[in-house]
């Protein structure tokens, strides 16, 4: 059940990240500037998702191109995520300190959801979708 309810959560996080930061429907990749609609563009996450602390917090993540997410782009580090170019882009958009903060969240404060736990998340990023008038699917 927790497998498909992060499955879901995951979904909408995505949609949420990649529209909050879309202008008329183009985004901008956090990391090198690629513009796209925000339909082609992923959701990249500065911490990785592997630390649930931080997955679904809307500092740790941004839009990315598929490029600098999944493989790096040559320009920047050329590693999958882009991880210091994550980090300039986290403190220029939420405030300096806000890098080092997640990271420290992230390592210092594992968390292993419930599955009622992931519940509230799902519908509260649902409500925020439907609010904003996103697209929900």
């Amino acid at each position: 059940m927790v497998a498909k309810l992060t499955k879901k959560l995951d979904t909408l996080f995505s949609l949420w990240i990649r529209q909050a930061h879309a202008t008329d429907g183009v985004g901008v990749c956090s990391t090198c500037g690629f513009t796209a609609p925000w339909r082609q563009l992923q959701c990249g996450h500065y911490m990785s998702r592997r630390f649930k602390s931080t997955r679904w917090d809307r500092r740790n993540a941004g839009p990315q191109c598929a490029r600098c997410n999944a493989w790096g782009h040559p320009a920047l580090q050329g590693v999958p995520g882009e991880g210091e170019a994550m980090a300039r882009w986290v403190d220029r958009t939420h405030g300096d300190g806000t890098s080092e903060m997640l990271r420290t969240l992230a390592k210092r404060h594992p968390w292993k959801p419930k599955a009622y736990e992931l519940e509230v998340l799902i519908q509260e990023f649902t409500r925020d979708l439907q609010e904003r008038g996103f697209v929900t699917r």
